[in-house]
């Protein structure tokens, strides 16, 4: 199957706070999931006793440490958030200076050669004709040589 666009070559920058703005962001994702399920699970203590001991772990290390996490969690974001918008212009920049040196040639490659350029005489028109009738009567007045 051929792809829309797959011809077409990224021209935006991958700024690596949008990278770690989606890893915390599953991670809280995954926190709060699991808080909620500490949540329910503490309505029923009893419950937690009888399923075993690692329910009872998961349920006392999120009531202990879930809060604490996700506040970092969310700090995390927070943060990642103001520096991936504070930095977007930088990374858009840095990439079309990329593409731009990478359009230039460098010595090392080498170049396609184009035919010598004839220059045009930009004499007036009258100066062009009396060069050439100067050229004519010097053709005509040589004696040949023997």
């Amino acid at each position: 199957m051929h792809c829309y666009n797959s011809g077409v070559a990224n021209t935006k920058a991958t700024n690596p706070f949008y990278v770690l703005l989606m890893a915390a962001g599953t991670a809280f994702a995954l926190t709060a999931c699991a808080y909620g399920v500490m949540a329910v699970k503490m309505l029923d203590p009893a419950q937690v006793a009888e399923e075993g001991d690692s329910s009872r772990f998961f349920v006392e290390t999120m009531d202990q440490h879930g809060m604490p996490i996700m506040l970092v969690e969310l700090a995390v974001i927070a943060l990642s958030t103001v520096a991936a918008i504070a930095s977007d212009g930088f990374w858009s920049r840095r990439a079309a200076s990329a593409r731009t040196a990478a359009a230039i040639p460098t010595a090392k490659t080498p170049a396609a050669k184009s035919p010598p350029r004839q220059q045009a005489d930009t004499r007036p028109a009258d100066a062009q004709q009396a060069n050439a009738q100067q050229a004519d009567d010097a053709s005509a007045t040589k004696l040949p040589t023997q």
